[in-house]
Parts: C-alpha cells; structure tokens; sequence
C-alpha cells in the first residue's frame, strides 16, 4: 500500500492483509498503531518524524525496514529489531550505528546519503553482514574499521 497525506495510521491497524506499507512525507508520527500488525513484512517510510521507533521491537513480521530521511542520530533509537533482514537508513543525520547491534539478521545495509557516521565498528557485530551500501566520501572510513574481509562495500554517490 502506498500511502500520501496520511496524518494517523491507526485504521491501518484492523487491515489485517497489509503486509506492507510506502509512506513519503506524511504527518503522522505515531508508528505504534502498527507495532503489534500480525502480517507487517515491509515498511519503507520517507520523511516521517515518528515520535518513538521503538515501537518497531514489537513488529515481529517485519523483515524489511527502509527509513528515508528519519531524524535519527544513533541506530539505538530504532530499538531492537532482530528479525529484519534488509535495512536501509538512508539520507540520516545518523552520528552513531551503536546498537546496530540489535539488527542481527542484517545481511546488507544501505547506509548511503548519510555522511555523518564517525565509526562504522559496530557492523563488525553483524554476523549476516556481506554488502554495505554507502556514500563514496564513507567508503574510506569504513573500509578502516571493518575487519571481516568478506564485506564488500558498494560506493553510491
């Protein structure tokens, strides 16, 4: 489902079917609604301002996470979310990946357009991990603090 002008998510929460949700530049900003969605495979949202996202612990389903511009400054803020394989945190004003940790199904992280990160260490800490997808001004500061060879880092722009 894609979703423009939406300001409450609620009704989302009785549409038992959706297992999956797009959502660009809308009001709401509370993701609690669908926290305990028993079908919820997929959110990608852009521009949302949620007020607390760790609501996503509870989003047992959910496998993929793609957030677009989120206000986030540490990847602790997301909670703890094991369960989802593919993440993006893409465009962030992201300063910290501690408790990335927490995300111990990621096999691919796309981190690109976030130009803030100071240690990329805490990906060491992935077990899954095999690709990250960065900035190119990233990939030097990366590629330092990775340990595990078997990483392949994909440069954007």
């Amino acid at each position: 489902m894609k979703c423009y002008n939406l300001s409450d998510i609620s009704p989302l929460s009785k549409c038992l079917q959706l297992t999956e949700l797009d959502s660009a530049f809308c009001s709401f900003t509370d993701i609690e609604p669908l926290a305990d969605h028993p079908n919820f495979h997929i959110l990608r949202l852009s521009g949302i301002y949620a007020n607390d996202w760790s609501y996503l612990e509870r989003m047992k389903s959910l496998r993929e996470l793609i957030l677009r511009e989120p206000p986030l400054r540490s990847a602790s803020e997301l909670g703890s979310v094991s369960q989802v394989s593919r993440l993006g945190l893409v465009n962030t004003q992201l300063q910290s990946l501690d408790g990335i940790e927490s995300f111990s199904s990621i096999f691919e992280p796309d981190l690109s357009e976030s130009t803030v990160i100071k240690d990329f260490s805490p990906l060491n800490d992935l077990p899954s991990l095999r690709e990250l997808k960065i900035s190119a001004g990233m990939a030097p500061v990366a590629q330092a603090a990775l340990n595990r060879g078997e990483i392949q880092i994909i440069v954007g722009e």
